[in-house]
């Protein structure tokens, strides 16, 4: 039988980040994810795959600078949304600016609450409590299922306690959503992994197929514009999932 060590571990550093000062984890939490970068792994090869395709003309030392910073960013995101809970509203305030926040005002105030398309960049967990704590909305959350499942239970419960209601992936989502929606609630998807692997094709509407490749050109000029903090390890495209089975 193998054990679960792992969600033990998240347990410990999110109890550990809420009761130390927060800018030792803000120095702690990424060195210790710098150092997992030394070490070959499939994670660390899409990183790389994926740093090249925002800039196919990194030198080979310019690629090991961005992805340290990569994982130094990804440590920095464990850090910074371990401590939430424990993180007062005005300090959650001075720790974000934001633009266009005014679209999700009038959203929920016309009593239709927002879709927010996200890709994995920076801490979007920081700006979904700031959203609960700071203004008062109701954050609805698409996950994926993550193993083991003790570890996706624990992360239900712990965005739970920052006033994320989770829903997972599944066929039960869209409905999910719809009532999130018709309840006001702002609704978080994170959309740049294609997890079908079938990308936009035939099968949706010509008007679907342009308003998600017009999504993709945000997210690109998102990702373009700080790659490090590009949070995606896992493969996304099929020459990835062809890389990942030759080994």
């Amino acid at each position: 039988m193998d054990i679960d060590v792992v969600t033990p571990a998240y347990r410990v550093a999110s109890a550990v980040a809420q009761r130390v000062p927060g800018r030792w984890v803000d120095v702690v939490a990424p060195r210790i994810a710098e150092a997992a970068a030394l070490r070959p792994s499939e994670r660390r090869r899409m990183v790389e795959r994926h740093q090249r395709r925002v800039d196919p003309s990194l030198s080979d030392a310019e690629l090991e600078r961005r992805v340290r910073g990569v994982y130094r960013s990804y440590g920095r995101y464990y850090g910074e949304s371990f401590r939430l809970p424990s993180v007062s509203p005005a300090a959650l305030d001075a720790g974000l600016t934001h633009e266009g926040y005014e679209h999700i005002e009038q959203a929920v105030a016309a009593g239709t609450g927002p879709i927010l398309v996200l890709p994995h960049l920076g801490s979007w967990e920081w700006s979904a409590f700031w959203l609960t704590k700071v203004k008062g909305h109701k954050v609805t959350a698409v996950v994926e299922r993550i193993e083991p499942p003790a570890l996706y239970d624990w992360f239900v419960g712990f965005r739970e306690q920052i006033g994320i209601t989770v829903v997972p992936l599944g066929v039960d989502a869209g409905k999910a959503v719809m009532t999130a929606i018709k309840a006001g609630h702002v609704v978080t998807l994170l959309s740049d992994r294609d997890i079908s692997g079938g990308g936009v094709t035939g099968r949706f509407r010509a008007d679907v197929a342009r308003v998600t490749q017009a999504i993709a050109d945000e997210l690109e000029l998102l990702i373009r514009d700080a790659p490090e903090q590009w949070h995606l390890m896992q493969p996304n495209w099929p020459s990835d999932r062809s890389a990942e089975s030759a080994g």
